[in-house]
């Protein structure tokens, strides 16, 4: 059992603009996706696919990582309905010891869009569990992810890199209050009940904001996030009248069409002319009409928005991520160093 084998494919917010991110989507059964696309390409062995809105990845076990390096680009490809030609140019790869160390920087923070994040350990975990579960991960992913997850952990015990809990959703409550206002009292209409969703949730509820209410397709969806925090919780087809009420609306669902055209705001605007509004679109792709933005007293806010401000804060941070760099190069020498003496086992066959 060695790093050998090790594959690693995707394309992140480092490399590719947030529309071509958008588009490239694994879903939530990404890792079944992957595997039943590769169902021809006897050199992969193992998968876990890793989906955020700041990253698409794939990581595998293969006999021969320079012939399986373009079966999962393909794979990538297919999936998202994009021309590997144009993919292609926003792909990186990294192969054995350089894969350990991706991922190990990955779930440290260090590769993420806001430099200590806070969310990115629990999505690294949870694709892992997800492979685990859909029986693709495998003997030496399985040692992968779980020591990512403990050098994680480490990072943000042993560096301040993550002090204050900076987040893609804590900047954008932040964008919200310079456009609107302290939010104490302002009424606001989260978008979706998903990942992306329920870690905005988190930021409003830090805040003890009250009085918001989730719109989601389905009620219980809705619910489930809106309960717990004592908000409302509607259906889509309450969306107009929450939003002529609103002073901040912040979207995020996994829609792959616009959800708020410029008309939806302009009628709801109409009613409140001199009340301003923050929308905020998380989505990737979007869910608001980027020309909604030329409605008076309306400030919309996109994640390239975001990711500006992310990166003027993480300066701030530089100090401390060459703490954690240190600490993740000594975490993957260590790991390849014990890989090879650890109990060699079968490894997983992708089926199709």
């Amino acid at each position: 059992m060695t790093t050998e084998g090790l594959i690693v494919v995707g394309i992140s917010h480092r490399t590719a603009p947030v529309d071509l991110l958008g588009r490239c989507a694994l879903g939530v059964d990404g890792g079944s996706n992957v595997a039943s696309s590769l169902h021809d390409c006897d050199q992969v062995r193992e998968v876990v696919a890793l989906s955020t809105c700041n990253r698409k990845e794939v990581y595998a076990v293969a006999h021969d990582p320079l012939s399986a390096q373009e079966a999962l680009a393909q794979a990538l490809a297919d999936m998202s309905g994009i021309r590997l030609p144009e993919l292609s140019r926003s792909l990186y790869f990294h192969h054995g010891q350089h894969a350990v160390k991706h991922l190990f920087r990955v779930t440290s923070s260090l590769d993420s869009m806001v430099l200590g994040e806070c969310e990115i350990q629990g999505q690294v975990r949870r694709a892992w569990e997800s492979a685990g579960t859909e029986g693709i991960c495998g003997p030496i992913l399985d040692r992968l992810f779980r020591g990512a997850i403990q050098v994680g952990k480490r990072v943000r015990r042993e560096t301040h890199i993550g002090e204050g809990r900076v987040s893609v959703p804590s900047i954008a409550v932040g964008m919200v209050e310079r456009a609107v206002g302290p939010l104490d009292d302002k009424r606001v209409v989260i978008i979706g009940a998903g990942q992306i969703a329920g870690v905005a949730a988190e930021a409003l509820s830090a805040r003890r904001i009250r009085g918001v209410v989730v719109v989601s397709r389905r009620r219980e969806t809705a619910a489930s996030l809106a309960a717990p925090r004592g908000w409302r919780s509607d259906t889509f087809v309450a969306l107009d009248t929450e939003i002529r009420q609103a002073d901040v609306v912040i979207s995020a669902t996994s829609a792959l069409h616009t959800l708020l055209t410029r008309a939806d705001v302009e009628r709801a605007m109409a009613t409140r002319p001199e009340r301003p509004m923050a929308l905020i679109d998380m989505a990737v792709p979007g869910d608001i009409a980027p020309d909604a933005a030329a409605v008076a007293g309306v400030a919309l806010h996109t994640m390239e928005d975001i990711r500006c401000v992310a990166a003027a804060s993480s300066d701030e941070r530089m100090a401390q991520a060459t703490l954690a760099e240190d600490l993740v190069v000594r975490e993957v020498e260590r790991f390849v160093a014990v890989l090879p003496r650890s109990r060699t086992m079968r490894p997983v066959v992708v089926a199709s």
